[in-house]
């Protein structure tokens, strides 16, 4: 008698099937993981209105550019003329010393040319008297009968008398001319300094004269001054004020604009991430459907989710890498991923090892029996320890770049009877 083995699984096989995917759902650690999605920005959302809105923000912080500068110039011209205004006004203050001190000297020219002058009137009042009295003597003279020198000579009664006549006559021409010699010494010395006075006091008034034109100069330009300064602090109270409101209409717009913005975005973003939940699912529905076709099939599951299917690094020689290394060997395929992106057990077994390694990293090492093993290299965290029984599909571990890394990714090695074997002959890429 032939038995033949029917091809058809018999219904407790089934059920045991059934039950082992009941359990493995069950069993297997609730672990909310995270949503990768590529964020939105600015280029993602922008439109005609956001555009101008920007548009309009820029002029208007290069207008406020333009003031600022404006009233920085504006400003620095304030400065220099209010330093003129303190020359201007300390050179006033000078000028008014200088004056009050010429004005003393003037007040003792004044005194000294009335002095001169007095003195001067006084020796013509003696000197006239002083004539007066010569001619006096004269007509004392006349009177005696002499009425002239030769008169006075020819009439003398003797010698004696002659000669009294004659002396009498000398003494007075001494006396008148010494007299009047003396006076008119006095009279030119008194002119001399009257003169000089005069001269001393008009190149005074010039000096006087001089001083108050330049005070007269002063107080024009301080007017000018005043003037210039009066227009520059109603420039800069034009520009002061133009400043607050144009920054009054930019901080306005520019919320609007970043509100609008952000608004967008958000709304982008939860777009983005609605199908990036979605797509987890629909990747979750695929990854359990391939873990039961694998579990019904002994295979072993692609080690992470199956959206990070490209393979940067294959099983076999490289002739250089990112680390520079040179016709090295590579024992297992490196996987890209972002950092914290869940780990599966290939297939279900015992963990061997789960510790940090200078060149894996955190990795983690699975018996899977008769002489298989699988490793899971580079890891950022570990979720199990030595010793552990772990089911296939089980989170193990997060992807990262710990170790020999220059990246995020997943160091995957397939190892059979202490030989690493390519992967690739073992699992089916994505």
């Amino acid at each position: 008698m032939i038995i033949t083995r029917s091809n058809k699984q018999s219904p407790l096989r089934l059920i045991v099937l059934a039950l082992s995917l009941v359990l493995l759902t069950v069993m297997l650690p609730l672990k909310a993981a995270a949503v990768y999605y590529d964020k939105a920005d600015y280029d993602d959302i922008k439109t005609e209105d956001l555009e101008s809105m920007r548009e309009q923000i820029a002029e208007y912080d290069s207008m406020l550019a333009e003031i600022k500068s404006n009233l920085k110039e504006a400003q620095k011209l304030q400065a220099t003329a209010a330093e003129k205004r303190v020359l201007f006004l300390t050179a006033q203050a000078i000028y008014n010393d200088q004056l009050k001190d010429l004005e003393k000297t003037k007040l003792y020219y004044d005194s000294e040319i009335e002095k001169a002058g007095k003195e001067i009137a006084q020796i013509r009042i003696e000197y006239d008297k002083a004539y007066e009295v010569f001619l006096d003597l004269l007509r004392m003279t006349y009177e005696e009968g002499t009425a002239n020198y030769l008169e006075i000579l020819l009439g003398a009664e003797s010698f004696s008398d002659l000669l009294a006549r004659i002396d009498r006559v000398s003494g007075l021409i001494r006396y008148s001319n010494g007299l009047m010699d003396k006076l008119s010494a006095q009279q030119t010395l008194l002119d001399a300094k009257y003169a000089q006075l005069q001269k001393d006091s008009e190149a005074h008034e010039a000096s006087i004269a001089e001083i108050e034109a330049k005070q007269k100069e002063i107080e024009q330009w301080k007017k000018e001054n005043e003037a210039d300064i009066a227009i520059i602090e109603a420039d800069i109270e034009k520009l002061t004020g133009a400043q607050g409101t144009y920054k009054n209409l930019y901080e306005i717009l520019d919320a609007e604009f970043e509100a609008e913005v952000a608004a967008a975005i958000a709304a982008e973003n939860k777009r983005r991430e609605e199908l990036a939940i979605e797509k987890e699912k629909e990747e979750e529905r695929k990854r359990q459907e391939a873990l039961e076709e694998a579990i019904r099939q002994q295979k072993y599951l692609w080690p992470l989710p199956l959206s990070w299917d490209y393979i940067s690094y294959k099983y076999g020689y490289r002739t250089i890498n990112e680390l520079g290394y040179y016709d090295k060997f590579h024992y297992g395929i490196d996987i890209p991923a972002y950092r914290g992106t869940d780990i599966y057990a290939s297939k279900a077994g015992k963990v061997l090892i789960a510790k940090y390694h200078t060149s894996y990293g955190n990795y983690v090492l699975i018996d899977h029996g008769s002489g298989y093993q699988t490793l899971y290299a580079h890891a950022s965290k570990l979720y199990v320890k030595a010793g552990d029984e772990v089911k296939q599909g089980q989170v193990i571990a997060a992807v990262g770049t710990t170790g020999t890394s220059t990246g995020n990714h997943l160091h995957f090695e397939v190892r059979v009877n202490g030989n690493k074997r390519d992967p690739l002959d073992y699992v089916t890429q994505p």
